[in-house]
């Protein structure tokens, strides 16, 4: 996620640079057949260019909300899987009355080897060091046989509750009703996220969209070739590339699981959760934040 801090401007326009060298190519041959254009007087109204401008703009503007709703939705859930992991440790503490500590300590590993693997799972980058020692041998082998692995692991805190209640008799039936919707909500929120991950932004209209902005900067010096001199080449590669860079965003936006700075920070919610699980059983671990990057945290 991007920080509120200086972004660097070398990383605005590393995401435009193939969009702006092709500008920057058509204003170089438009120079050099200019000339020609005004002997022979061929031009567009600047209507058409401003028509098409004004189009686009709303196009961008629809799309970029859009982008940002999925991207805030992201962010909303695991703001929720924040509240509800901690909730399930606090739910189970009060409701063992301290009793069987270690029983607690291992549901709080398997939520916390969980959060990390979900994140993981979403950026498609799963990196074993930050949740396999959460597990046991078995745990380990029965989770890394399953295709949805964070599901597998929300199945075993399950299974360990019903322990709890029917065979160690720790937690009484209306307090494990209580835990079950916890768990559920966690369900829901691994189910939202995964919704957000397999739902694609139309392909078709993100083509359109970036077709239509280069329409638009290849038809401006047309418009502006009998009004302007040298200032035609400066304005149209600084429109052009506003245009590009207003679509990039949105581009980056829709898609917030894909383990790039723009992202929803998996990873640092994940450590927060982690630390604060640990803390709240009493498990000694010296555990840092996530640290920041110049300009985002992942």
């Amino acid at each position: 996620m991007l920080l509120h801090k200086g972004v660097p401007y070398s990383y605005l326009m590393s995401t435009v640079r193939i969009e702006v060298f092709c500008i920057l190519l058509f204003m170089m041959l438009f120079g050099l057949s200019r000339p020609l254009l005004l002997q022979d007087q061929i031009s567009v109204p600047l209507a058409i260019p401003a028509i098409l401008g004004t189009a686009i703009s709303l196009i961008l503007g629809f799309r970029t909300a859009q982008a940002y709703g999925r991207w805030w939705e992201a962010r909303m859930v695991w703001g929720a899987i924040v509240n509800d992991s901690r909730s399930l440790i606090r739910q189970l503490i009060t409701f063992a009355n301290g009793h069987q500590q270690n029983e607690v300590n291992h549901i709080a590993n398997l939520q916390i080897a969980w959060v990390h693997l979900l994140g993981q799972t979403l950026r498609k980058n799963i990196e074993e060091k930050f949740w396999k020692g959460y597990l046991t041998k078995e745990e380990y082998e029965y989770v890394s046989s399953h295709s949805n692995k964070p599901n597998a692991i929300l199945l075993l805190i399950a299974k360990k509750l019903k322990t709890m209640e029917e065979e160690k008799e720790l937690i009484r039936v209306y307090e494990t009703v209580q835990i079950d919707t916890t768990l559920n909500r966690l369900c829901d929120s691994m189910g939202r996220c995964e919704r957000i991950k397999n739902t694609v932004f139309p392909a078709t209209y993100c083509m359109m969209v970036h077709l239509f902005v280069y329409a638009f900067v290849f038809v401006l010096p047309f418009g502006l070739i009998g009004s302007l001199g040298w200032e035609i080449y400066p304005l149209v590669i600084s429109i052009g590339t506003i245009f590009f860079l207003i679509e990039k965003i949105g581009v980056f936006l829709q898609d917030p699981f894909e383990n790039r700075s723009t992202d929803t920070p998996v990873s640092s919610l994940a450590r927060t959760i982690e630390i604060n699980l640990l803390q709240m059983t009493n498990q000694k671990r010296e555990l840092e934040p996530i640290q920041e990057h110049s300009y985002f945290v992942m």
